[in-house]
C-alpha cells in the first residue's frame, strides 16, 4: 500500500481538517482547531472574523490562507467568505509590498519587520474595524496566521490588537539524527546489538529507526511531510537538517545523499518545506570526495578536492535553489575531518563555505571533538572531557569564514539534564555561533521518560556569561547581537519519527513547540510558553490546563534528580546486556559502578573538582561568572558535584549532608511522579480516553524507571560511602524484572 495512502488513514491531511471527531492520536499536535468552548470568546471571534481577504499572491500566502480559513472553521464553528476588498470583520493578510497593506500600516512600522517579521493590528476601515496580518515579506505572513490562530486556540481577546513580532536569531534549525540505514542506530550500530537481551520495549517503540523520510519512495511526496513543515513554522522554525551528522561511522552510508539520485529526492523534499519558509541542510562527510568519487584525498588545502565541492555545491542549488547549506562532524568519534591531512578545522570549514558563498549557502561546524582528536593537549584538557571543547576550539576563534556557523554544545560534556553552559559560547566574540541542544531525553533517544526541557532551555539561555561585564547573556551571543555577528540561532536534535503521533510520546511535542517559541523568543516567560502549548493541545479547561502545566515544568527536575542529582555526573548505561534488577523502559540504566569517571564517586566522596585547583574547567569561563562555581557555598545546588568533590559529610548550604541530599532526591523523584500521576488520574473525562490512557502509560513507566534509579543508586552510594539514609522510608518494591 503507498506510503501516502497509509498516513491518509491516519489522519487525512492535517492542513485542511478540523474535525472533532478525528481520532485523539497526537496527529494534529497543537494545531487541532477545535471549537471555542466559550460562548463569550466565540461571539466576539464571530464579530471579529467575518472574511478573510489575502493580498498578493505566492506558494506562502496561499499555505497561510489555507491555514487561516481551516483554523476559522474550526473555531468559529462555520466558513468564512473569502473577499477581494475587505470590510468590517475581515483578516486582512499580506507582505509589506502590497499596496492594500501599505495603505492600512504605516511605512515605517513595516520596515521594522524585516524579512520574516510581523505585525497583527486593529485598523479603522469604511463601517468598522478589520484585522491586518502584514508581514516584512511572505515567509512572516505564514508566521503571522499561525500567530493569530494561537490567539484564538487559547481565548485570548482578539478585537483591539497591536501585535509586532519579529525572530531574535536568524537562524532556528532543528536537526534531524535520521540514517538512509534503517537497521543502524544513530551511531552505526546495528539496532538492537548494544540493548541486551533484558530491556524493556514501549509500546511506542524506539524513533531511531523509524525515520519520517522515506527514502525509496521519494520523490513521491507524503502529506505528512507538509504536515510537518506546518507544525515546525507554526513554532517558529525556519530550517531542517535531514539526517544524521554520523554519515559514515561503523559503516553508515549518509554520505550518499550527496549523490545526484538522492539530491533529486532532496529536490522534492525541500518543495513542501519552502513553501513555509523552512530551508532544507545536509549532513555531509568530510571525506566526500573520496567516498563518492574515489579521490585519492579529502585534503581541504588539494585543488582537485576543493573542484569536487565547488561541483557539488553548483548540482546541490541547480536542483534546490534555496538549498541552507551543510552540517559537518569533523574529527570527533570516528567521523573524519581535516586533522587527517594535518590542516586546521577552519581550512576544513572554509573550504566548504567557498563552495556554498556563491549561492548564498553555510556551513554549521560542530565543535563537538574529544578523545583522539585532543593528543598532544597538556594531560588535564585529556583527563577532563568538560575543558576540551573550549581548549580546542578557543584559539581558532576569528578565523571562520563569515558564513561559516559553529555548532556549539550547549553544555561543556554531551547533552545532560543538569551541567553547566559551555564556556565555549563565551569565548569565540569573532566566530558566528549556533547553540545546539536537544528537544528529548536520553543520549539514547528513548521516548519512556515524560521530560519537558524548556526550563532548561530557558535557564541556558539566560545565563549571564560576563564576557563583556555583566549583561552579555547567551541569549545575546548567538543571536548575533552582542558581537555583531551576522549569522546565529539554535539548534536542536529532535525525535520526530514514521509513528501516528509523530514523536513517540504525546508530551514530547511539548519540547518541539516550546523549543520553537524560544528560538524565536528567548525572553518568553516559559510558564505562558507551557499554557499556550497546554491550551491548544488539550482545550481550555482551566483545570486540565493547570494539571498539563505542572505535569510539564516539574518533569525536568524530577528526571535530574533519580539521574543526575546535585548534577551528578552520567551515572547510566546503555551498551552491551542490561544486568538483572536494572531493566528500565528508557533503555537507559543506571550503571554507577562503570562510570566513576564521570561522577568521581569513591570511598572518601563524590563529584568532580573542575575548580581552579582541581582541574582548571572553571578558568574558561570569564571571572566574574568561574567566581560562582568555584564555592560550594556559591555554587547552584543542583550543578554542585559536577564542579566540586565532596566529601559525604559535607553540609550544603540547606543544612543537609551531601549523602542525605542524594538519597532525599532519589527518593523524592518517585513521590513527585506519583503525585502527578495521581493528579493525572483524577482529571477523569476532561481528557479524552486515548490521550489520557496515553499520558497514564507513560507515567506509570517512568515510576517503573525512576524507581529502578532509585534502588541502584541508593544502595551503591550506601556499600561505597558506609552511611545509611537516615530517613525512615516505606515504599513499593521496584518494578523490576
Amino acid at each position: 500500500m503507498p506510503y501516502a495512502r497509509r498516513v491518509l488513514g491516519w489522519a487525512c491531511l492535517l492542513a485542511i481538517t478540523s474535525a472533532p471527531t478525528l481520532a485523539e492520536n497526537g496527529y494534529r499536535m497543537w494545531l487541532r482547531y477545535e471549537p471555542a468552548a466559550d460562548s463569550n470568546r466565540l461571539a466576539e471571534y464571530r464579530r471579529t472574523v467575518r472574511s478573510l481577504v489575502v493580498t498578493g499572491r505566492s506558494a506562502a500566502l496561499e499555505a497561510a490562507r489555507h491555514e487561516l480559513k481551516a483554523g476559522f472553521s474550526g473555531i468559529l464553528g462555520r466558513q468564512i467568505e473569502i473577499r477581494r476588498e475587505p470590510s468590517p470583520g475581515s483578516v486582512i493578510l499580506g507582505a509589506a509590498r502590497s499596496p492594500l497593506i501599505g495603505k492600512l500600516v504605516s511605512p515605517r512600522d513595516l520596515e521594522t519587520l524585516g524579512k520574516e517579521g510581523y505585525l497583527i493590528r486593529t485598523v479603522p476601515i469604511a463601517g468598522g474595524t478589520a484585522t491586518v496580518i502584514a508581514a516584512g515579506d511572505e515567509r512572516g505572513a505564514v508566521y503571522g496566521a499561525f500567530h493569530f490562530l494561537r490567539l484564538l486556540q487559547t481565548q485570548a481577546p482578539v478585537s483591539r490588537l497591536g501585535v509586532t513580532e519579529r525572530p531574535a536569531s536568524p537562524l532556528r534549525l532543528v536537526d534531524h539524527w535520521d540514517n538512509l540505514d534503517r537497521d543502524r542506530d544513530t551511531d552505526g550500530y546495528p539496532i538492537g546489538s548494544r540493548s541486551g537481551p533484558r530491556m524493556r520495549q514501549s509500546p511506542d517503540g524506539e524513533l531511531r529507526n523509524k525515520s519520517i523520510w522515506k527514502w525509496d519512495e521519494l520523490p513521491e511526496l507524503s502529506p505528512r511531510y507538509r504536515d510537518y513543515a506546518r507544525i515546525l513554522a507554526s513554532a517558529g522554525i525556519n530550517g531542517i537538517v535531514v539526517n544524521n551528522p554520523n554519515v559514515s561511522k561503523h559503516g553508515l552510508t549518509g554520505w550518499k545523499l550527496l549523490t545526484s539520485p538522492y539530491i533529486r529526492k532532496l529536490a522534492a523534499l525541500a518543495g513542501p518545506f519552502r513553501t513555509y519558509g523552512i530551508r532544507l541542510y545536509l549532513a555531509v562527510g568530510f571525506e566526500s570526495p573520496i567516498l563518492i568519487d574515489h579521490l585519492k584525498t579529502a585534503d581541504p588545502l588539494d585543488p582537485d578536492v576543493r573542484r569536487w565541492w565547488t561541483r557539488k555545491a553548483d548540482e546541490l542549488y541547480s536542483a534546490i535553489p534555496d538549498f541552507g547549506g551543510f552540517l559537518v562532524k569533523a574529527d570527533s568519534e570516528q567521523e573524519p575531518g581535516p586533522a587527517a591531512y594535518h590542516r586546521t578545522h577552519p581550512q576544513g570549514a572554509n573550504m566548504l563555505a567557498d563552495a556554498l558563498k556563491p549561492h548564498g549557502g553555510i556551513v554549521m561546524w560542530r565543535a563537538f571533538v574529544y578523545g583522539s582528536t585532543m593528543k598532544g593537549f597538556p594531560p588535564e584538557v585529556q583527563a577532563d572531557r568538560a575543558r576540551q571543547a573550549y581548549d580546542f576550539f578557543h584559539s581558532l576563534d576569528g578565523q571562520f569564514a563569515d558564513n561559516v556557523v559553529l555548532q556549539v554544545k550547549h553544555g561543556p560534556i554531551d547533552f545532560q539534564l543538569r551541567e553547566p553552559v559551555s564556556p565555549l559560547l563565551a569565548g569565540m566574540p569573532h566566530t558566528n555561533l549556533l547553540m545546539e541542544g536537544f528537544d528529548y531525553w536520553a543520549p539514547a533517544g528513548r521516548d519512556a521518560a515524560i521530560c519537558y526541557l524548556a526550563p532548561m532551555w530557558k535557564r541556558i539561555l539566560d545565563f549571564d556569561t560576563w564576557s563583556k561585564g555583566q549583561g552579555p547573556t547567551v541569549k545575546r551571543i548567538i543571536s548575533g547581537e552582542l558581537n555583531h555577528t551576522p549569522l546565529g540561532g539554535s539548534a536542536a536534535v529532535i525525535t520526530v519519527g514514521d509513528v501516528p503521533n509523530w514523536t513517540g510520546q504525546l508530551l514530547h511535542q511539548a519540547n518541539i513547540y516550546a523549543y520553537g517559541r524560544l528560538s524565536w523568543n528567548p525572553d518568553a516567560p516559559v510558564e505562558r510558553i507551557t499554557d499556550e502549548w497546554a491550551r491548544m493541545t488539550f482545550g481550555n479547561d482551566a483545570g486540565v490546563v493547570r494539571t498539563v502545566s505542572r505535569l510539564l515544568l516539574d518533569s525536568w527536575s524530577i528526571v535530574a534528580d533519580y539521574t543526575s542529582p546535585l548534577g551528578l555526573g552520567g551515572p547510566m548505561g546503555g551498551k552491551g546486556d542490561v544486568p538483572p534488577g536494572r531493566v528500565t523502559w528508557s533503555g537507559v540504566f543506571p550503571s554507577p559502578e562503570t562510570r566513576t569517571k564521570f561522577h568521581g564517586g569513591d570511598k572518601q566522596g563524590v563529584g568532580i573538582d573542575r575548580t581552579s585547583k582541581g582541574t582548571g574547567f572553571t578558568r574558561q569561563y570569564p571571572p566574574q561568572a568561574a567566581a560562582q562555581f568555584e564555592s560550594p557555598a556559591t555554587c547552584p545546588a543542583d550543578q554542585l558535584l559536577f564542579f566540586h568533590h565532596l566529601s559525604y559529610s559535607f553540609r550544603l548550604p540547606s543544612g543537609e549532608t551531601v549523602i542525605q541530599s542524594l538519597y532525599d532526591a532519589l527518593f523524592s523523584s518517585v513521590e513527585r511522579l506519583e503525585e502527578l500521576q495521581r493528579q493525572w488520574s483524577d482529571l477523569g473525562d476532561r481528557v479524552d480516553a486515548e490521550r489520557r490512557g496515553e499520558v497514564q502509560r507513560h507515567l506509570q513507566m517512568q515510576i517503573d524507571d525512576a524507581r529502578v534509579w532509585r534502588e541502584v543508586m541508593t544502595k551503591y552510594f550506601l556499600a561505597l560511602s558506609g552511611i545509611p539514609d537516615r530517613k525512615p522510608r516505606t515504599h513499593a518494591a521496584s518494578a523490576i524484572e
